[in-house]
């Protein structure tokens, strides 16, 4: 692929001031991101920043097109925007950058004129993920449009605008909230429900209470996956939405007090064709069968 190059031209949506610079990939073309999993789940893209190389983790739950990490990168005094929380429950002081800062993705796509970025401190997501993490690419950087996450190639294919989605077949299509933060749905599973969120930034779970394990145990709709394997993982077998069935693989099972399974935990089962601004995920088979991914790979 030949360097893709997006300028501060390109980077702000109508309406908005010029001092709130939201890079976007372009639409005129398709554009394929090599990633690779770590941790057991995360979608990490190599890249750098002013010259800093590292990995970045795509999440479509971070609403920015970069939110990058201060304690990685040498990126000067901020502005304090805001105080909150990570996902995983870290404190985090949300600061904003203004100057320039040159990004580039995937070693090919150099994204120009960012001058401002939001950026906190991430050292946790060092520890735990990656030592040299970058910062998040998030949901923002991949609107306007539908984009595959394909991990049967390891690769996020930005697709161009008007591409023919047919030729990736038809699939079940989740309907949810356009834009929403984490996309939510309800499957179905004989008289029980099961809530599903997913975003590409969480691990996942998958949670039921100990009555609706029991109850799909029993009708065998759960079943180990390898019985007397060391680490056990399940079937789910006969989930609905509306009206279409659903098998899972690959379920690593808690108990909880409700019925839930979210983030890569349900996403590894497909190759998923998103469209945020619709609010529609496109759940395709995949091609190369879950069960002959080794964990290793993880």
């Amino acid at each position: 692929m030949a360097m893709i190059v997006i300028t501060s031209a390109s980077i702000y949506s109508p309406g908005q001031s010029q001092s709130t610079l939201r890079p976007v990939l372009p639409r005129e073309h398709e554009t394929s991101i090599p990633f690779h999993l770590k941790a057991g789940g995360f979608m990490m893209v190599d890249g750098s920043v002013n010259g800093v190389g590292g990995e970045f983790m795509f999440d479509t739950g971070s609403p920015f097109s970069f939110f990058l990490n201060d304690h990685r990168l040498d990126l000067g005094p901020g502005k304090v925007l805001s105080h909150g929380g990570a996902a995983s429950g870290q404190s985090i002081t949300v600061m904003l950058h203004q100057g320039e800062t040159k990004i580039t993705v995937a070693n090919d796509i150099r994204i120009e004129g960012v001058e401002e970025v939001r950026v906190s401190n991430f050292d946790f997501v060092e520890k735990e993920v990656e030592s040299d993490f970058l910062g998040f690419m998030g949901r923002d950087l991949v609107r306007g449009g539908a984009m595959l996450v394909d991990y049967d190639t390891s690769k996020l294919v930005v697709l161009k605008r008007g591409a023919d989605l047919s030729i990736y077949g038809t699939g079940i299509v989740l309907h949810f909230a356009p834009n929403a933060a984490a996309p939510s749905v309800t499957f179905h599973i004989k008289d029980v429900s099961i809530t599903g969120s997913f975003d590409t930034g969480s691990l996942g779970e998958f949670v039921l209470t100990k009555e609706t394990r029991h109850q799909l145990l029993q009708s065998g709709a759960l079943r180990e996956e390898k019985p007397g394997a060391a680490n056990t993982t399940y079937v789910l077998s006969g989930l609905t939405y509306e009206g279409s069935m659903i098998t899972l693989r690959g379920l690593s099972l808690k108990t909880g007090n409700t019925n839930r399974i979210s983030g890569y935990m349900f996403l590894k089962n497909f190759r998923a064709l998103w469209n945020l601004d619709e609010g529609t995920i496109s759940l395709l088979e995949r091609e190369v069968p879950l069960d002959a991914h080794s964990v290793a790979r993880l």
